[in-house]
């Protein structure tokens, strides 16, 4: 069975590196980005992921984001937060 990872935060910098490097490996893949416009273009950089526009600033959009992520990759095995600012 193939890893089901949730990336937050993952359409730039080290989240897209690690979206990147799990889809390469064989895992179900679910990223989600305040950033629209990175988040289409990481989606077009990575075959087969599913990216999805969520701010993790709000706990509203995390309630109903996390279990979209399960819905979508059949379970979760994995999940990496990356903070996009600590300001």
């Amino acid at each position: 069975m193939s890893q089901r990872v949730l990336i937050t935060a993952g359409a730039a910098g080290i989240g897209r590196e690690f979206a990147r490097a799990f889809a390469a490996n064989g895992a179900k893949v679910f990223v989600c980005d305040i950033d629209e416009k990175s988040l289409a273009a990481t989606a077009k950089e990575i075959p087969g992921i599913t990216a999805r526009r969520y701010d993790i600033g709000s706990r509203a959009e995390i309630e109903r984001m996390v279990p979209e992520a399960v819905g979508v990759l059949g379970g979760l095995t994995c999940s990496s937060t990356m903070p996009a600012s600590l300001a």
